[in-house]
């Protein structure tokens, strides 16, 4: 029979691959039909039918007319991986494991072999792996690779008995070295205590808080508890809210993914990739807002949500696992007045502290030590969890203002940033959050721009502009700080940014009691924070018409000052690369002539 296995079957095989061509061929049809939603789901389903469709051949081609019913045939095709896991995109490989049992009986290996040189050639991106059942312990109890596939199995064809007893195995090496099995997924994660800012152009797989992460995140939760299912151990520190946001979230990602390879044979996103995907995915635009932010700015805030969300229930539900370095004395000296805990300038909340109001919150946040701590995931998502009304929030503004009092806004304002919360408590922030900036010159997006200037403020490198900042009163520098994070607040709204910017801020400031004074400073500071930049790079600083026209701008020498020092942390903030010693040195000389210009009558 196998010597002219060429021949046998051979058209049936043939209208198989042929069908698939044809779905392949289609898939972009199949993805509009619904807009991709659930389109993992769609693709698992269908590339399940084409196994199973190959398999019944196979079965024929051996047996004619006497198929063993499935049980009675010891061979079980099972989805592993991020199959098992229904995390496809259309240029996903298909991770199977075959599993067989050696039986006398049958010539299993034969079998074996022709089939899975039948998957091979279908045309289908198959990672095939096989195994014998009463090996599998024994030859992978130490692989992580192979445990990490099959921490989540899921049976496509085959026998149902054999697979119950590959789920028996596949415990047995969950339980086996259990620590370092997760130590090897935590490492996706860590530090807790480090939520990196978003690229631009992700790589929708392995980036932060991309497809790989949602895979240790599932590698981990399978292994945790074998008899609790991945939803049922999340729900142990999330809600079914959260648990439904965090899904709509890998959804859009996945969809997104599928139209990045099916427009550009590619996993990540560039800004080449904006108008193609807006269009395949027929993304509508906001009030507002253009369609192209729009794509972009969903895609950045679904990244950014994975991120925290996984990181939170891994560090919750993993923790346990591990001792603690510290003593019972040493983690009652840890613990704060309110219910923090601080430990080596890292500040965690206990998972069982109970959501605060949002003006509890802002009151507990002030009440920590003016330092640049660091946040663990646990107080992110504590903060992220506050409860809002609309009382608690006008009275929570009014404290807010006490943040950039502090030498050390930035840990608190970050914070905020990572917990999405930042653009309720600055209304004006909300559509800048997560918002592109494709120009070729910034490397963030426009709200961790707009946080990471303010670090740069609080952390000062030139001594010159130092000794600047250090001059200014309490006022003035509570002034600029809120300045420097609300400088691009225009920007989403049209063309003229700092305009829109400028008069926004007015709008805000006033709420913060902030004297008219500096409210009129911060609002030409917006007004022209780019100036300083543009004139020093592109025009001649040593002509007089462009100095008169620069100094006419700003009025006085208070707000060159000013202007100089936000700029230096504008453009750090934009890319570091960009403020090197010419750059330093442009702006100094304009500073210093635009300095002296102010006391030329004659200029003047």
């Amino acid at each position: 029979m196998l010597a002219d296995k060429s021949t046998k079957n051979s058209d049936n095989y043939l209208k198989i691959k042929e069908k698939f061509l044809d779905f392949k061929a289609n898939l972009p049809k199949h993805f509009q039909k619904n807009q991709g939603r659930n389109f993992a789901n769609f693709l698992a389903k269908e590339y399940d039918d084409f196994i199973k469709s190959y398999l019944n051949e196979t079965m024929r081609e051996f047996f004619d007319d006497f198929v063993p019913q499935n049980d009675s045939f010891a061979f079980s095709v099972l989805a592993t991986g991020k199959y098992a896991q229904t995390l496809l995109s259309a240029n996903s490989e298909l991770e199977i494991l075959l599993v067989y049992k050696n039986l006398k009986g049958y010539n299993i290996k034969n079998f074996l072999k022709e089939f899975s040189e039948i998957l091979s050639s279908s045309g289908i991106n198959f990672y095939i792996k096989s195994a014998e059942i009463d090996e599998i312990f024994t030859n992978y109890k130490d692989d992580l690779k192979f445990k990490s596939e099959t921490s989540q199995v899921r049976y496509i064809c085959g026998s149902k008995s054999l697979y119950r007893l590959v789920k028996s195995e596949i415990i047995k090496l969950k339980e086996f070295d259990k620590k370092a099995f997760l130590n090897y997924h935590l490492k996706a994660f860590l530090p807790f205590s480090s939520i990196s800012y978003l690229a631009q152009e992700p790589n929708l797989k392995s980036g932060f808080g991309g497809i790989d992460e949602i895979y240790h995140l599932n590698c981990i939760l399978n292994c945790l508890d074998s008899d609790i299912s991945v939803r049922s151990q999340a729900l142990k520190v999330m809600n079914e809210k959260e648990i439904a946001s965090f899904n709509l979230n890998v959804d859009f990602l996945l969809s997104l993914l599928t139209t990045l390879n099916l427009t550009q044979n590619s996993d990540t996103f560039s800004a080449s990739s904006v108008e193609i995907t807006t269009n395949f995915m027929q993304t509508k635009s906001k009030k507002l807002q253009d369609n192209e932010s729009v794509i972009s700015q969903k895609m950045l805030s679904s990244m950014n949500n994975i991120a925290i969300y996984s990181r939170f229930i891994v560090a919750s539900l993993c923790r346990p696992f591990f001792k603690s370095e510290l003593n019972f004395d040493q983690r009652k000296f840890a613990r704060l007045k309110n219910g923090f805990y601080e430990i080596n300038g890292v500040i965690y909340v206990p998972l069982h502290k109970k959501p605060a109001l949002i003006e509890d919150l802002i009151n507990e946040l002030l009440e920590l030590k003016d330092v640049d701590y660091k946040f663990d995931i646990s107080a992110i998502f504590y903060i992220k969890r506050a409860i809002i009304t609309k009382s608690g929030l006008e009275h929570a503004i009014s404290e807010f203002k006490k943040i950039f009092l502090r030498k050390n806004s930035y840990a608190i304002l970050k914070s905020l940033l990572d917990a999405q919360m930042i653009q309720i408590l600055i209304k004006p922030m909300e559509h800048i959050s997560q918002l592109a900036q494709y120009d070729g010159y910034h490397e963030f997006t426009v709200d961790e721009h707009s946080i990471l200037s303010v670090k740069f403020l609080e952390n000062i490198k030139d001594k010159f502009i130092k000794n600047l900042y250090t001059e200014l009163c309490l006022e003035g520098k509570t002034m600029l700080k809120i300045v420097t994070l609300m400088h691009d607040v225009g920007k989403g709204l049209g063309k003229d940014h700092a305009n829109i910017g400028a008069n926004i801020f007015r709008a805000y400031a006033n709420k913060l009691n902030l004297s008219q004074k500096a409210v009129n400073i911060g609002v030409i500071l917006i007004k022209y924070h780019t100036l300083m930049s543009n004139v020093s790079n592109r025009e001649d600083i040593y002509s007089q018409r462009v100095i008169f026209a620069f100094i006419s701008k700003l009025g006085d020498k208070q707000v060159l000052k000013l202007l100089y020092i936000l700029s230096y942390c504008v453009i750090n903030a934009t890319n570091e690369r960009l403020y090197n010693a010419y750059t330093a040195k442009l702006l100094r000389e304009l500073y210093e002539i635009s300095l002296s210009a102010f006391s030329d009558e004659n200029l003047l």
